[in-house]
């Protein structure tokens, strides 16, 4: 009985020295992920991800612009195209969150851009900143003297390229981040009252537009 004992503690110590070298390796990779993103994506932009790891992309984008300690007006539900609107003391902001793959190509004033997925698959796809425009236009409708930033969030490894469309107009998560920190921390241009204001009228004019 005890020889039966003891081979079973003898199989068992012989599976903990090959489980437990494995078991830390892992926790080492765990932890240098961890380091790495905290790193990558700022102590803000980290502490979003963590928050939204559920819900849809653009709340994680709205908990990041949050984190940043500046004021700032967010609105979502408006009739407009673009899936944020922000107004800061340092601008306004157009944001439109799109997902891809391989690349894209197209021009800036044409209502769909080219989408290559991979070498013999090509589709077409709503471009993004002629509809942003278009918004643009909309608001400028509002107070022609409004300086406004028109702003893609896409996904990392897509590689965009669209004629007349700025790099600083197309941003991953992290870079738009790093961005509208930047950004908010800029020389101000209009006061609060007035952003409060002009918030107001949007979202007027959206229950408007809703209402037609």
């Amino acid at each position: 009985m005890s020889a039966v004992v003891a081979a079973i503690s003898s199989f068992i110590m012989a599976i903990l020295k090959v489980l437990l070298p494995i078991g830390i390796v892992v926790l080492i990779m765990i932890a240098f992920k961890i380091i790495y993103r905290y790193r990558k994506y700022g102590k803000s932009e980290f502490r979003a991800f963590q928050k939204t790891d559920n819900i849809k992309f653009t709340d994680m984008i709205k908990c990041m612009i949050n984190e940043i300690n500046e004021f700032k007006i967010i609105i979502e539900e408006t009739s407009l195209y673009s899936d944020l609107l922000v107004l800061s003391e340092t601008g306004i902001y157009l944001i439109k969150i799109m997902k891809y793959q391989g690349a894209v190509t197209g021009e800036k004033n044409s209502k769909t851009l080219k989408n290559k997925v991979k070498e013999k698959i090509e589709k077409e796809v709503d471009n993004p900143f002629y509809y942003l425009e278009n918004d643009k236009k909309i608001l400028l409708g509002l107070d022609n003297n409004l300086q406004i930033k028109t702003i893609l969030i896409t996904n990392s490894g897509v590689n965009i390229s669209i004629d007349n469309v700025s790099k600083n107009q197309i941003y991953n998560v992290a870079n738009f981040y790093y961005m509208m920190e930047n950004d908010l921390k800029g020389t101000k241009i209009y006061d609060k009252l007035y952003l409060e204001s002009l918030a107001k009228l949007i979202k007027k004019r959206s229950v408007s537009d809703v209402n037609k």
